[in-house]
């Protein structure tokens, strides 16, 4: 997929707020640890790149993963078999898999979870595996190349140790353990020991498990999953990520003239309203929002891009509408160790001219200063935050060329197809 940016003639119109990645993804998941379900994600995010190697990796665990436009029905066939899946999609998929392995398949079978891009093999990993065995499972970093995590079927139901332990807690690897101690049929108890990157995930796994009739709360570094009441089929339909959203909405702040856009949607994934409304704003939007009958919806006219501080360690998806935006009108991005725990290392974006990170014990930042793009820039697995901060140049020097924008589109299923429908300024062919 190759993706056009000019300069704007046409703007406005209607959409629905994407999907969130991750509350697909933990939703599938989630579908099969209680035995199977459909999840009702939309055709965008039925076919993103991210969502099929998640499917992939459930085949190996003995289910079935069918699609029929926007539904996912997840089908326990009883048959793990174990394998190997090779991880092109950061660390998403692989914190979800790897301790629901562990409850899934039988001594003696494995799971191997392979880098699909060397910068992946560099990434913290360890975290998936402590996810694992925090509940008593078994399962190490692997010594063959490109292989990152060897799972064992391990997790049984009767817990080994009366709490579980995350130290520099990943909210993904977390949300993993608790789908793996439901798999398994046990209560869990799970104690996060410093700061929590990417709250938002969590939050939005809790909620999900509580969809389901699941007894799952998180406080004060507590995650506790308590007993399933859970259907024989479980029926879920993923929040809506605001961040893809208004990432879908910032070229038109490069469109001059009047112009009106509406994003509408039922559920944010870790956000309400008011938090919608003062980001846009925040953006350089004059924006308003409301809810009625529990379908929200939020106006954009005109305004315009505004350098900020952006602070985005509670979400992973602001981390990508932060660096579209900030290539776009400059500013500084704090928090993006919650990339780095995904898989997505910061090196990508110090390659880039104007662009400084910052490594230290607060975490990481970077300052984004205003530098021409280049003509053509190809998207690759491990610098999809790369390819935002370059289409955001792009976006503000009205041209430029995305090869293999397909990238972007996985990790952020529907932005470009909204963002192709808001104006004209932006082309897939």
């Amino acid at each position: 997929m190759r993706l056009e940016v000019r300069g704007c003639s046409s703007a406005g119109g209607v959409v629905e707020a994407p999907a969130s990645l991750w509350s697909t993804l933990f939703s599938l998941a989630a579908a099969a640890a209680v035995g199977g379900g459909v999840v009702e994600a939309g055709h965008t995010a039925a076919r993103s790149g991210c969502v099929r190697e998640l499917a992939r990796g459930l085949g190996l665990l003995g289910y079935r993963v069918e699609v029929q436009g926007g539904s996912i029905e997840v089908v326990d066939s009883g048959e793990p078999a174990g394998g190997s899946l090779v991880a092109r999609c950061g660390l998403l998929a692989a914190a979800l898999l790897a301790p629901l392995a562990a409850a899934r398949l039988r001594p003696g079978q494995r799971l191997v979870i392979r880098a699909g891009y060397e910068a992946l093999l560099r990434s913290p990993y360890r975290q998936v595996v402590e996810a694992v065995t925090s509940l008593g499972g078994r399962a190490w970093h692997g010594e063959r190349p490109g292989s990152l995590v060897v799972v064992e079927g391990s997790v049984s139901p009767a817990p080994s140790r009366p709490l579980a332990r995350l130290y520099k807690p990943w909210a993904a690897a977390a949300a993993g353990a608790a789908l793996a101690a439901l798999a398994a049929g046990r209560p869990l108890t799970l104690l996060l020991h410093g700061s929590v990157r990417g709250t938002a995930l969590l939050e939005e796994a809790v909620r999900l498990l509580q969809l389901l009739g699941v007894e799952a709360r998180w406080s004060g570094g507590r995650l506790v999953v308590g007993p399933s009441a859970a259907p024989a089929r479980a029926g879920l339909e993923p929040a809506s990520s605001l961040y893809a959203a208004l990432a879908a909405a910032v070229p038109l702040l490069v469109c001059s003239g009047e112009w009106r856009a509406e994003i509408r949607w039922r559920l944010l994934q870790g956000a309400g309203v008011e938090e919608a409304r003062s980001l846009a704003a925040a953006l350089g939007f004059e924006a308003e929002a409301r809810c009625e009958g529990g379908a929200c919806s939020m106006l954009l006219r005109p305004g315009r891009p505004r350098s900020m501080v952006h602070s985005v360690r509670r979400d992973p998806d602001y981390a990508f509408l932060a660096l579209l935006h900030a290539g776009l009108a400059g500013g500084i991005i704090s928090g993006l160790e919650v990339l780095e725990a995904e898989g997505y290392p910061a090196s990508s974006l110090a390659r880039l001219e104007g662009a400084a990170v910052e490594e230290g014990e607060e975490g990481v930042r970077v300052m984004v200063e205003a530098a021409m793009p280049p003509g053509v820039f190809e998207c690759q697995e491990e610098a999809r935050p790369a390819c935002m901060l370059v289409l955001g140049r792009m976006l503000a020097a009205a041209r430029g060329g995305l090869v293999a924008a397909e990238k972007i589109e996985d990790r952020l299923p529907g932005l470009l197809e909204a963002a192709v429908s808001l104006s004209d300024v932006l082309s897939v062919r």
